[in-house]
């Protein structure tokens, strides 16, 4: 396998590791892997080890979400409190 192909299967597997939706990368991985003649095994091992960058991505959005209506309910609780 050429530079070139091992590089596109390291980004192709990055960016479809992306993908929230579980099960969905792992296909689209093989699909692409498979029309385009590249190393199933590469892109396969660079989607999977995009996993916990997802989980991390998840955690900070679910807090990013929380943030703002904790710090509502504290704005709350102070000014009922005076």
């Amino acid at each position: 396998m050429s530079p070139n192909r091992l590089a596109l299967c390291v980004a192709l597997g990055i960016v479809i590791g992306n993908i929230p939706i579980l099960g969905v990368s792992t296909l689209i991985c093989a699909a692409i892997a498979l029309v385009f003649r590249l190393s199933l095994a590469a892109i396969q091992i660079v989607q999977a080890a995009m996993a916990p960058i997802q989980r991390l991505r998840r955690r900070l959005r679910s807090r990013a979400r929380s943030g703002p209506v904790r710090f509502a309910e504290w704005r709350d609780e102070c000014e009922n409190a005076v």
